[in-house]
Order: C-alpha cells, then sequence, then structure tokens
C-alpha cells in the first residue's frame, strides 16, 4: 500500500489519509494535481488499486 513515503509521478502530496484518520490503511488516499500525473502515476494508481478518483 502507499504511504506517506511513496511518491506519485507527477502529483504532490500523495499520501493515505489513514495516517490522519481512523479510515483502514489503502483505502483513502488523498493528493494534489492528479490533472498532471504523467504516465508512470497513472501506473502508480493502478498498481495502488485506484479506480475512483473525487477531485473536492
Amino acid at each position: 500500500m502507499a504511504s506517506s513515503g511513496n511518491e506519485l509521478s507527477g502529483a504532490w502530496n500523495f499520501r493515505d489519509v489513514s495516517e490522519e484518520t481512523g479510515i483502514r490503511p489503502g483505502r483513502l488516499f488523498r493528493s494534489s494535481e492528479l490533472s498532471r500525473l504523467d504516465d508512470s502515476g497513472r501506473d502508480a494508481l493502478a498498481r495502488f488499486g485506484i479506480g475512483d478518483v473525487a477531485d473536492l
């Protein structure tokens, strides 16, 4: 699973929200600028099993 030590190529500040809340690890992640993901970043999302993205 991703953690605050993992990077998402093309985005910054990618991290698992469970480190800050009571949510189960690997269920909710946050980041900034997902519109700037490169191919490597998109591949990483697929490896992490992330299928839904919400821009809040």
